[in-house]
This record gives structure tokens, sequence and C-alpha cells, in this order.
């Protein structure tokens, strides 16, 4: 296997197709696990060279072709025309986060500001705004969470009219109040439809005490993260924007993972993809047993029983 691969030192290949080479070129057949070990001890030695991560169909290797590999990686961070393609690729490969402050000024109020912070990560994901301001909207998969919300949401404006209906599988609390509305738009959260509007993490909440940032994080992943699956330890967060906004949005992205950097629990790189007909969606995960149990112990799913039901039942029984 070693004189086939210098014998083709600008090849780039994988796992499977050196196989496939070597098999189709000798009378031995080799087996993907000692082809494994074979091209992990090449690579571990400096014979070989790979691509930063695992691509598809694992990592791609080559004796000598880098710039091949690099090129391959970038198009598959990034398989999109974008004028400004250099700094869309340092935002979904950013791995170094600034050490966030935490502003004091409104530590006297933690039990307000930690609702409003609520609120603001609701409507930044599963609620919403409307363009005019006339009504507030949240959305919820489950009855008894979305009847947890409206008694804390009534705990603290108790003279709110809030209308509890259920259409389209999930539950909706709405609220028609302009003056409620205008209060969270100038916090920060934009009206109408928000795949088409830039936002960031205000920097209220976004340098502001831990006990509001840990509000937030639970809040907007018990909207749009998503539960455990297979026993395996992950969990994805996922958002969307049209093509003129994806910088902000993976900028916005690697804000909350920025945050959870702030509380010891690290993430993936940004993966952005585009379906047929649909805006670009920016997702990454966080993975491994530790980084969970982190995330369970500090944050987990806000109004969302369902998948905190699923992420206790991994973390304690290693079953999701």
């Amino acid at each position: 296997m070693c004189k086939l691969i210098e014998a083709n030192p600008d090849s780039v290949f994988n796992l499977r197709k050196i196989c496939q080479i070597y098999n189709s070129n000798t009378l031995d057949r080799i087996e993907p696990l000692r082809a494994s070990t074979i091209i992990s001890r090449l690579y571990q030695k400096g014979k070989l060279t790979r691509t930063k991560t695992q691509l598809k169909g694992g990592y791609l290797y080559s004796s000598n072709n880098k710039d091949k590999l690099n090129s391959i990686y970038d198009n598959y961070l990034l398989p999109y025309d974008f004028e400004n393609r250099g700094e869309i690729i340092k935002l979904l490969t950013k791995n170094k986060f600034e050490i966030l402050r935490t502003d004091q000024e409104i530590s006297n109020h933690k039990d307000i500001s930690a609702f409003l912070a609520m609120n603001v990560a609701f409507l930044m994901c599963d609620g919403h705004l409307r363009k005019n301001l006339q009504q507030i909207n949240y959305f919820f998969n489950q009855k008894d969470d979305a009847e947890l919300f409206k008694k804390y949401f009534l705990s603290v404006f108790n003279e709110e009219k809030l209308s509890l209906t259920h259409h389209s599988s999930c539950f909706r609390i709405g609220i028609c109040n302009k003056s409620l509305a205008m209060l969270f738009n100038s916090l920060g959260v934009p009206t109408g439809n928000k795949v088409y509007k830039p936002f960031l993490v205000p920097e209220w909440i976004y340098y502001g005490p831990d006990n509001i940032k840990l509000t937030f994080l639970s809040t907007i992943y018990g909207n749009e993260g998503s539960k455990p699956q297979d026993n395996k330890f992950r969990i994805q967060f996922v958002l969307s924007k049209t093509k003129d906004f994806v910088p902000n949005l993976l900028e916005f992205l690697n804000q909350v993972r920025s945050m959870l950097n702030h509380f010891g629990i690290s993430t993936s790189h940004i993966q952005l993809r585009k379906q047929k007909g649909r805006a670009f969606c920016g997702r990454f995960y966080i993975k491994g047993k530790d980084n969970l149990i982190k995330f369970y112990n500090e944050i987990g799913f806000l109004y969302a029983s369902e998948k905190q039901e699923v992420l206790e039942s991994l973390v304690l029984n290693g079953k999701s």
C-alpha cells in the first residue's frame, strides 16, 4: 500500500478508494480496518496529509497534493457562490472566542431581566412579532409547556390577555398589545419574517449576568435545538436566512457558540447548507458525553419538555 501511495503522490483518496485501487492492482486483498491502520500510521509519521475534518466519505488523504485537499475542503464548507467567500469560511470555521465580560448594571433586577431575555430568545426563534407590531405569538409542541409559559408570563405582566389555541399540530399563545411588542422590538427582536431580517444577540444579554445568558441559551435551544437521537451524545442547533443575510446568520451562530464556550461547552464548526427552494440554513453541534452533561446541568431545553426528557434519559441512563 505504501508503494502504491508513493507512486501516485498527487492523487487524493479516501479509505474506500485506496482499498479499491489496492485490490484491483494486486493479488492480495486488504480489508478496510487494516487499510485504516496503515493510513493512520502514515499520517502520524507525516507521510500523508489529510482534510481538516471528515467529509461525507470520511477523511481525504494525499501524499503531496495539499492544495487539492484544501480546495476540496473549502468547497465542502461552502459549496455556493459568494463574493465574500473568504470571510464566510472564516465565520464557518471560527474556533476562538472572546472572553465574555459580564456587565452588572441590571443585576439588581435579575428576575425581570431573565424574563425579558426569555421573551427575546423565544421571539427570535419560534415566536413572532407581527410586522405592524399588533400581535405577539409564541409556539409550543406541548400544551403543558404552553400553560407553564403562560403562568410565568402572567406572574410578571398580570394584566395581559393571553390566548392559548391549538392548530397545525402546535399550541400558540397570542398577545395583542402594541406597546409590549414595541418593548420587545426595542430589546432586539426583529419584526416580520426573520429569514429576511438580520439580528444578533443583544449586548445586554451577550454581556449580561450569567443567569441572563443561561436563560437566553435555554430558550433558544428549547426552540431550535434538536433532541439527542439514536442514543448519540449530540445536539444540533439550526437557523435559516436568505443568501443576503448569510454573514449575519453566521455571526449570530458564532455568538451562540461563544456563549456556550463561556460555560465550558465546546461546539463543532458551522455547516452552511441550502435545500432546493429554501433559504440557507446554518447548523452546528454540541457533541460528546461531557459536553451534553454540562449542557444538561447548566442549560437544558426550556419550554420543550419532550426534548428535555430525552436529554435527561440519555444523560442519566445512557438512552435517548
